[in-house]
């Protein structure tokens, strides 16, 4: 855990398999956010959907998959460029 005063930040992400993210899905998220207040980042909760959409304030939803496509995409470009 960070000390006190420490300017740095807590990060918190939560996956699950819905397609269709609810806030309530991110009640972990939120009582993360309750218990550390501006010692944490916004949360992220990653899906299996197909959307980025903000559940809560400073909660968002991103899907997975779409990710980690886009991620293996601009690995394997960087290596044919290599």
């Amino acid at each position: 855990m960070l000390p006190q005063g420490s300017p740095l930040k807590l990060s918190q992400i939560e996956v699950k398999s819905t397609t269709r993210p609810r806030v309530e899905d991110a009640r972990h998220l939120q009582s993360f956010r309750e218990e550390y207040g501006n010692r944490s980042r916004p949360g992220l909760l990653l899906d299996a959907g197909d959307r980025t959409e903000w559940l809560a304030p400073k909660i968002l939803a991103a899907a997975l998959v779409a990710h980690a496509v886009t991620i293996s995409a601009i690995s394997e470009f960087r290596e044919v460029q290599m």
